[in-house]
């Protein structure tokens, strides 16, 4: 496996539905590091789950792969995507690193977003603050009104949901442009949050917040369970229909495509990519083409059978 596999701090291009080309930054690496073990979370189990931030991957070493990326494949990224294996703000080296990343960036020319994806547990303590600086948006994922949020995300400890709403209430007064709500629209089991119900409490809290743009989304790759499954067709549509009816400003994330992609050290970019999140046969065909498949004919790679698809994912590396 070492001859084949070199963990890095950057990983994809990930086509992301909201997002477009991604490139992926992770300021933590293994094992996932997070306040929340979320059902959906495509990252599966929080292996450590912790309020409290460190310094886990510093500011040298992101650089150092960023621009190796960049020197062997150019800005073949249309968006910066600061998430890894957990809560990026939990640690103390994500300011300075998206900073730096902002810095260098500007000074190739690249004007695409930097985007920082985080639980929001964080989000309001004074050391982060210098992140909206250099960020275009901090996306936080709220699926769930207080009746389920517990039940579906099991925070650390004693956090409350209503510690996040009340975060986000306090920082969209200084940075309401750039925040978002991620809505993950899913089924587990008879559950569904795009249920009436379930979705009119959920948008009492959302408005509650103050934050006014949300990305609507189901999930399309497998979660922590087995058991969630996307929302698709009519009842999602009425998701969206009524976000929009509600006043936010809605933007539904939906599936992209991209011009073949001739990735340099295709091997060890494509095994960094599956270790943060499963993907399907044919999100690995239309990135880094058919022949990269045999790549994941090893022991290391589990294959996972999810709504009539094959995932790949790499297993953890503790």
């Amino acid at each position: 496996m070492n001859r084949l596999f070199e963990l890095k701090t950057v990983y994809g291009i990930h086509l992301s539905r909201c997002f477009e080309a991604s490139l992926g930054i992770d300021p933590l690496l293994s094992p996932k590091k997070c306040s929340l073990n979320c059902i959906f979370c495509p990252l599966g189990e929080t292996i450590v789950k912790t309020i409290k931030p460190s310094i886990y991957v510093d500011l040298d070493r992101v650089i150092r792969d960023l621009m190796n990326f960049i020197d062997k494949n150019g800005l073949i990224f249309k968006t910066t995507f600061v998430w890894g294996l957990g809560d990026p703000l939990l640690n103390y080296q994500t300011p300075v690193i998206v900073e730096k990343i902002h810095s260098l960036l500007k000074d190739m020319g690249f004007n695409g977003r930097i985007v920082v994806r985080t639980s929001g547990v964080l989000i309001n303590s004074n050391w982060i603050k210098p992140v909206f600086k250099y960020v275009d948006e901090n996306l936080v994922p709220i699926a769930l009104p207080y009746s389920y949020w517990k039940i579906f995300t099991e925070p650390v400890g004693d956090f409350k949901f209503n510690n996040l709403v009340n975060s986000l209430k306090n920082i969209v007064k200084e940075y309401g442009d750039k925040l978002a709500i991620e809505l993950v629209v899913f089924r587990y089991r008879d559950f569904t949050n795009a249920e009436e119900s379930v979705l009119d409490e959920l948008i009492s809290v959302i408005h509650s917040t103050r934050v006014e743009k949300i990305y609507v989304k189901t999930v399309n790759r497998p979660g922590r369970s087995i058991d969630i499954k996307p929302v698709r067709g009519e009842l999602f549509n009425r998701v969206v229909e009524k976000m929009n009816n509600e006043g936010f400003k809605t933007i539904v994330c939906s599936d992209v495509s991209v011009n073949k992609l001739n990735i340099v050290d295709k091997t060890n970019i494509l095994l960094n990519h599956i270790l943060r999140k499963p993907l399907s046969t044919d999100e690995i065909i239309q990135i880094y083409g058919p022949e990269s498949l045999k790549i994941l004919e090893k022991s290391f790679v589990s294959k996972i059978n999810w709504d009539n698809k094959i995932y790949f994912k790499l297993k953890s590396i503790r």
